[in-house]
């Protein structure tokens, strides 16, 4: 919030008429983002909260972002559900984050606002890279089969 909220304000080029969605329901320690989004004026403008998107929805969103970003400390699905709809990602340096993101996505601290705030900026304003991080997904990225995943899950654990 406090990166979108610099955007807003004018830093490394602002928001340019992007608006920030945040999907899924509210959880652990959301309440002042909640509160946030009600409250201040450009949350209000500027960011969409989807509660409970169906799978439908969900792959709207998808279908119609430019990016997505994922500044998590911990959690990381949506970063492959990301790459899986074509769709490129900024995320977290935390965690398993940089070995999910695979070099297909800038890893950054996750307290690194400025990091965060440099490197959304431009994305929002040079969409043609946005656009080549999302070619390069298509040809890269491939979801395992379930099979595929139980048998690379079988052969971490028989090693010695």
């Amino acid at each position: 919030m406090r990166v979108w909220r610099r955007l807003a304000a004018g830093e490394h080029g602002g928001t340019g008429g992007f608006k920030l969605v945040f999907a899924g329901r509210p959880g652990w320690m959301t309440d002042d983002i909640m509160a946030s989004l009600s409250e201040e004026m450009i949350f209000r403008r500027d960011v969409i909260h989807v509660a409970s998107p169906s799978d439908v929805e969900l792959d709207t969103l998808y279908a119609n972002a430019a990016f997505t970003v994922y500044p998590s400390h911990y959690e990381g699905f949506g970063l492959i559900e990301s790459f899986a709809h074509g769709k490129p990602a900024i995320t977290s340096s935390a965690g398993a984050l940089p070995e999910a993101a695979a070099g297909l996505a800038p890893c950054i601290d996750p307290i690194d606002e400025d990091g965060w705030v440099a490197e959304i900026g431009r994305w929002i304003s040079d969409p043609a890279h946005a656009a080549e991080k999302s070619r390069r997904i298509r040809a890269e990225f491939s979801w395992p089969s379930w099979s595929d995943a139980a048998t690379r899950i079988l052969m971490i654990a028989r090693e010695p």
